[in-house]
């Protein structure tokens, strides 16, 4: 029987080795937390339909919340931006803590091991092959064998950041690529709402980053996020600007609010497999670069990985039987999350001033948000955001570069090698890093 070492327990690490344990793989995971710490505690969107993907039922309708439509600020909050909303989604907003729980259960159901407890220190490696984790348990150090690694561990995975240079993996995900985020819901003291109740807001309080309030009948959700570090000092200093911008927000925590979390918020890292690994989830970068929603490209990742070692012909798990669940994968998501991150990084090269000044000339509408990296215009809308951006020489240049550039980043996934070739995955990676 085939021994799966899961590094720690992110919704794409517990998806596969559910779906591995199931066809008889033995699955182990093992998880720095205890089962009452696990998942965070505020609420985050997935598509339901992710649960029939892993064989599990869906949550009934007491645990989904209606995706709602949102609203856009522009830094000055002069400009507010609603695009039109897609009531024929699968999104739902469901409770983190409830969702990891539920996936833990149909884990162990299926025959995944859980380790909690356990303190990930690196990988054990054999030559240029990672032959399993180590771990501190109960106080003892220990040596875990496995045939395969998958490490879903985090943005600050310890199997990731202790893996060789020569594997071709990046060990850091950069501060810059990473979003520290302050989330707590506060008591709502008047019957005040939002009107949408999700509103989110761009480079708020002279931040680079992205902060919401999404408004309830008895709470109020408040993030608070930055690309790169934030204290806490600089997260609840903008938490009293809101309150005295909306009234309605009281000084009494309900949940969350204990501490600055990090999540990566970049495109997926250019290579994640090797010899005997595999990375899922925040470890790999799977998030939307925009938002820094991960869930489904999690369990997506999840889902590729598990199929691929099932229907693998060869039972060493090299880096050449795993390039074809990452090559499925960057098939699937991998220019969504290209083009998202390069529109990330021209916004925060902007100004304020300049950020502001796309959104009162309407170079940046409904439109851009509800298209995304994808938005095409006819020959008459290219000319009027033209006659807009004569007002702002500055911002010119940048979108310039940036449609130039947008044509070609969208092609780029699609020259990633189909079958494993060192030395041209070598020369796709620098391509794939330098845009």
């Amino acid at each position: 029987m085939r021994k799966i070492s899961v590094a720690g327990a992110g919704h794409g690490g517990i998806a596969a080795g559910m779906l591995l344990a199931r066809k008889g793989y033995d699955v182990t995971v093992y998880e720095l937390k205890s089962r009452e710490e696990m998942g965070y505690d505020w609420h985050d969107c997935m598509c339901i339909d992710r649960f029939e993907k892993i064989g599990l039922d869906t949550p009934g309708e007491k645990e989904l919340i209606e995706f709602m439509p949102m609203a856009y600020y522009n830094p000055s909050r002069t400009v507010k931006l609603t695009p039109p909303h897609n009531t024929g989604s699968s999104l739902r907003y469901i409770d983190r803590k409830f969702l990891i729980n539920y996936l833990i259960d149909g884990a162990e159901k299926a025959g995944v091991k859980f380790v909690f407890g356990a303190n990930i220190t690196g990988a054990l490696l054999r030559g240029t092959t990672v032959c399993g984790i180590r771990a501190v348990i109960d106080g003892e150090k220990k040596e875990i064998f496995s045939d395969l690694v998958i490490d879903a561990a985090g943005v600050c995975s310890p199997v990731r950041r202790s893996l060789p240079s020569e594997l071709g993996i990046m060990n850091e995900i950069s501060e810059k690529e990473t979003f520290y985020i302050y989330r707590a819901y506060y008591e709502k003291i008047t019957d005040e709402l939002l009107d949408p109740k999700y509103t989110i807001y761009f480079f708020n309080d002279n931040r680079v980053g992205m902060d919401w309030l999404i408004s309830d009948e008895k709470f109020v959700d408040v993030l608070i996020g930055t690309f790169g570090p934030m204290d806490m000092e600089t997260a609840l200093e903008s938490v009293k600007n809101f309150r005295q911008a909306y009234p309605f927000i009281g000084e009494k925590k309900l949940r969350g609010g204990t501490k600055i979390e990090k999540i990566p918020l970049r495109r997926t890292l250019p290579v994640i497999v090797a010899n005997g690994y595999a990375a899922v989830g925040d470890s790999a970068a799977m998030t939307e670069p925009l938002s820094g929603s991960g869930i489904n490209l999690s369990i997506d990742a999840g889902i590729i990985l598990a199929d691929t070692v099932i229907s693998a012909k060869s039972r060493n798990y090299t880096v050449s039987v795993l390039w074809d669940y990452q090559y499925k994968y960057f098939k699937k998501h991998g220019n969504g999350q290209l083009s998202a991150d390069y529109v990330k990084q021209m916004m925060s090269k902007l100004s304020f001033k300049e950020l502001d000044g796309l959104f009162e000339g309407k170079v940046f509408t409904e439109k851009e948000l509800a298209a995304g990296p994808s938005v095409s215009y006819t020959p008459s809308e290219l000319m009027e955001k033209a006659k807009s951006l004569v007002k702002f020489p500055g911002v010119a240049l940048p979108l310039a570069s940036f449609g130039i550039s947008s044509a070609f980043t969208s092609s780029v996934c699609s020259l990633m090698p189909e079958q494993y070739d060192k030395e041209k995955i070598d020369k796709w990676q620098k391509l794939y890093e330098k845009l």
